[in-house]
């Protein structure tokens, strides 16, 4: 078996594969995972299944237990609370945890790599993907020259651009919201103020979605989602003093 992808979904596909005795083959285009501001919440269910493997544990060790989630509204303040104890005879994991993306990966990434049913294949990349009625034959480029792999099955976890969905012709249906986002991560805490560990902020004009994150803390980070127009010029939206702005735009603070 051949899993395309080494972000969490090829990670967790091969953990869960060896785990049942599947010999495989793991092939991701980088070297490192990514380390930018990506998903960063794990819900019960997600914790429930990775459980018997020791990473939702990890998770806890290095992650922030949100029990509350929120709703407000950026000119009248909080709107509604939910506390996710309701859940407590439902699931052992009655809230989100906040824990970022990459670090999952790295968990699993530990996990599995001394598995002597799994090989890790980094700085590869799949360029094409042909299959027959009884094997998948892959293209690969990696350092500049190109060769072929042989598969009886292939996991295409290969994000939303797969290379291996592409080849198959496999419909991608739906549409893209012409939007684009401004993530911002600041070490301002926003917990004095009444913020939950998760806060969506409603607003007609500029909505905001907040999240405290580990980062390498403690104490941890917060980010702060803002929306942002689609057609501005990238330098714009990252410079320093935008974000500031932003920030000082949903929360005035006196300058210290």
């Amino acid at each position: 078996m051949v899993v395309v992808g080494g972000g969490p979904t090829g990670y967790s596909a091969a953990l869960f594969l060896t785990t049942r005795d599947v010999p495989v083959t793991l092939i991701e285009r980088d070297s490192q995972p990514y380390q930018d501001p990506r998903a960063a919440t794990f819900h019960p269910p997600t914790l429930e299944l990775l459980a018997p493997s020791g990473i939702t544990d990890a998770l806890h060790e290095r992650g922030i237990i949100a029990r509350r989630w929120q709703f407000r509204d950026r000119r009248a303040g909080l709107v509604a609370e939910f506390d996710l104890a309701v859940l407590k005879d439902d699931t052992p994991y009655p809230y989100r945890l906040q824990c970022e993306q990459h670090k999952l990966v790295q968990m699993l990434a530990e996990l599995v790599a001394d598995h002597p049913l799994l090989e890790i294949v980094t700085d590869c990349e799949v360029v094409d993907v042909q299959q027959s009625s009884d094997a998948v034959e892959l293209r690969l480029q990696s350092g500049g020259a190109t060769r072929t792999m042989m598969a009886p099955y292939v996991v295409g976890a290969d994000g939303g651009r797969s290379v291996v969905r592409k080849s198959q012709e496999i419909d991608f249906e739906g549409f893209t919201y012409p939007e684009r986002f401004l993530v911002i991560t600041t070490t301002f805490d926003y917990e004095p103020l009444g913020y939950a560990y998760s806060s969506y902020t409603a607003d007609p004009e500029e909505w905001t979605a907040s999240f405290k994150v580990p980062g390498d803390g403690p104490p941890g980070l917060w980010r702060v989602v803002f929306p942002c127009d689609p057609e501005a010029p990238e330098a714009n939206l990252l410079d320093f003093a935008h974000a500031q702005a932003q920030l000082q735009g949903l929360l005035p603070q006196k300058e210290s």
